[in-house]
Order: structure tokens, then sequence, then C-alpha cells
């Protein structure tokens, strides 16, 4: 029985770093709401890397507009 709260805190914490990336996408400002929705697809579904290239891909389009 003792073993099940570290558990239950151990998966809230992936749980919380598993969403942040797609609160941060949610509330970078510069993003229009397709973007933003092609990109938290492609974080929930393909990786992790996709989040990391919306960090350096996004700011370059930001400009351009």
């Amino acid at each position: 029985m003792e073993l099940i709260a570290p558990v239950a805190i151990g998966l809230f914490v992936v749980f919380l770093v598993w969403v942040l990336p797609v609160l941060l996408i949610l509330n970078k400002p510069g993003v229009s709401g397709k973007e933003k929705a092609i990109w938290i697809f492609a974080v929930l579904f393909v990786s992790w890397l996709s989040w990391i290239l919306f960090l350096f891909v996004a700011p370059v389009l930001e400009d351009r507009r």
C-alpha cells in the first residue's frame, strides 16, 4: 500500500511534462488557430521532436508576416 502514493505522484509528474508542450503552444501569441492545431496534433501524435521544431520554426514564420 505504501507504493501507491509515489507511483501516483510519478504518474502526475509524467503527465505534466507530457502536457507542458501543448500548454506552451496554446499560449504562443504569434501563432494562428489553425497553425496551433497542427502543431498540437504533431506534438501529441508524432513526438516531442515536433515541439522542438516548433520552437525553432514558429518564431521564423512569425518574422515573415
